[in-house]
């Protein structure tokens, strides 16, 4: 079973928004289950208990596994990582997203000590097009050594909306779509 892991230390930055999005634009492809080890349940809240496991659940077989985790780092995290592929690290292009995000690869690196294969992706969400830190706050990152998706997610109110909808973005907003079809691609081809 493959593993995704969405994680970041910095609450409101869309770990639980991404994760039932990918959800649902891979679950006509393949089997894939969604794992919350968030207490405020987000993700269990949104999609169910029949599609979501709880943190202590035992996991059947399913192709991929996408991790849902708290908005604070946490001792599990990087025993999760051991046994990951990719763990994915939504953050905005603000300051105070910068400033959280160097405790978070701390962490993450402890993961990948124990796991050479797991692979660190940026994910820049909830993407202000207007504002002038989007270029200083992606070379900042860059220089901590970690690598970022092409793809962006703009700021979007449907995203916000596609939590509680039955099918997540789709439906709802044609370029959220896209987007979200693009990312998805992009993570498939980075698994391989």
């Amino acid at each position: 079973m493959r593993t995704i892991v969405i994680a970041h230390q910095k609450g409101g930055v869309g770990k639980s928004t991404i994760a039932i999005n990918l959800y649902h634009t891979l679950k006509d492809k393949m089997d894939v289950a969604l794992q919350d080890f968030d207490n405020q349940g987000t993700t269990l809240r949104a999609l169910g208990d029949a599609t979501v496991y709880k943190k202590n659940d035992k996991i059947g077989e399913h192709q991929l596994l996408i991790i849902d985790t708290p908005p604070y780092l946490f001792n599990e995290l990087p025993a999760i990582l051991k046994n990951a592929d990719m763990v994915i690290i939504p953050t905005r292009k603000s300051i105070p997203d910068l400033l959280a995000i160097g405790d978070t690869l701390d962490i993450i690196y402890q993961g990948k000590a124990r796991n050479n294969n797991l692979k660190i992706f940026v994910l820049y969400n909830q993407v202000d097009t207007r504002t002038s830190l989007n270029e200083p706050i992606e070379e900042k990152i860059k220089s901590m050594g970690v690598e970022a998706f092409k793809t962006q997610i703009n700021n979007r109110v449907n995203y916000s909306r596609s939590i509680t909808s039955e099918n997540g973005i789709y439906g709802l907003d044609t370029k959220a779509e896209k987007e979200f079809k693009e990312l998805t691609n992009e993570i498939l081809t980075k698994f391989i």
